[in-house]
């Protein structure tokens, strides 16, 4: 970086939960690549700002290479890619979250992985759309242009969004 190369990292997680067989109930921080990365940007000021770049869901030009990408993959296969229409699921605030919230979708908030609501206010620009306890939780609603309007309403009524 003293140098004038650009930064490129893939995740801003600073821990990762890691689980022990003897302690079933219990989850323990790992050192995530975000630990690693402050620690590189920070030995490396004044040289290091502005060319950092996090490519990640929630990096700063990670909308660029992950959800635009994704957006223009469901267009090939027929989703209109209308943002309303779309959802960003995971389970923290400042990668999966994040990235919803950036790239102007609905998220939801799994409290089953790394984050819970409790630090929601950790994350105060990172807030999901929903939350759920688990993957379990979700129930996926698909509609077919070819269903008629009452299939369409009767559907509708019995839809669950991540709540």
């Amino acid at each position: 970086l003293s140098y004038g190369a650009e930064f490129i990292y893939t995740a801003e997680d600073s821990i990762n939960p890691s689980i022990d067989e003897r302690y079933p109930e219990m989850m323990f921080p790992m050192p995530g690549p975000g630990m690693f990365v402050e620690m590189l940007k920070n030995s490396m000021p004044p040289h290091s700002s502005g060319r950092c770049y996090c490519c990640g869901k929630g990096g700063n030009v990670g909308r660029q290479f992950m959800i635009d990408r994704a957006v223009r993959m469901l267009k090939e296969q027929g989703h209109s890619g209308e943002a309303d229409e779309i959802m960003m699921v995971g389970d923290r605030f400042n990668t999966d979250i994040r990235a919803g919230v950036l790239a102007g979708i609905k998220s939801c908030l799994l409290e089953s992985g790394a984050h819970t609501l409790d630090v929601a206010d950790e994350f105060p620009t990172d807030l999901p759309s929903y939350t759920a306890k688990s993957i379990a939780d979700i129930s996926v609603s698909y509609r077919k242009s070819s269903m008629s309007e009452s299939e369409s309403e009767s559907e509708s009524e019995s839809e669950s969004e991540c709540e």
